[in-house]
């Protein structure tokens, strides 16, 4: 794997630990892995970390915000 490669594995990984432990919201988690919030909701269910947050929620959320 390139380095580009581990270092963004690494930063998913580090995102997830960080939500996992509360420190960090939804969207400063997936700021950190540099993905989207859907992605980064993605990579907890493979991780099995539960959001408190679902797909509908964060879809209808987005539709609010740009106006849907």
């Amino acid at each position: 794997m390139s380095k580009r490669g581990d270092l963004e594995r690494l930063s998913k990984e580090r995102a997830i630990a960080l939500y996992k432990e509360r420190k960090l919201s939804l969207s400063e988690a997936a700021k950190l892995a540099d993905i989207s919030i859907g992605e980064m909701m993605e990579l907890l269910i493979e991780a099995g970390v539960k959001s408190g947050i679902s797909i509908e929620d964060f879809e209808k959320s987005s539709k609010v915000r740009i106006g849907l």
